[in-house]
């Protein structure tokens, strides 16, 4: 089922998020996908990335999460441009919290 969906993903790429919404994202240093998940509407997206540099994943993020969403992330040092993305409204980006 899990192979259904990432492919599934990977062919019908949308962008997600919204204004006052939250996106959480995150990389995979295995399979090299990116995604991200909206917290209020359930949408995701998937994305093969050649590396998890800033130079790949910004505009990643312009491209698949909507001007004005907040993103949840483990605060990679590749997200750290996010705020300074031209887009309107601005992205809000917030360290993900994990609890155990």
């Amino acid at each position: 089922m899990r192979d259904i969906t990432s492919n599934y993903l990977l062919r019908n790429p949308y962008q997600i998020g919204a204004l006052g919404h939250i996106v959480e994202t995150d990389e995979s240093m295995i399979c090299k996908y990116n995604g991200g998940w909206d917290r209020e509407d359930k949408n995701m997206f998937l994305v093969f990335v050649p590396d998890r540099s800033s130079e790949t994943l910004l505009p990643l993020i312009k491209t698949f999460i909507k001007p004005g969403t907040t993103i949840y992330s483990d605060c990679w040092s590749a997200y750290n441009g996010i705020t300074e993305i031209e887009v309107t409204p601005k992205y809000t980006l917030e360290e993900r919290k994990t609890t155990f």
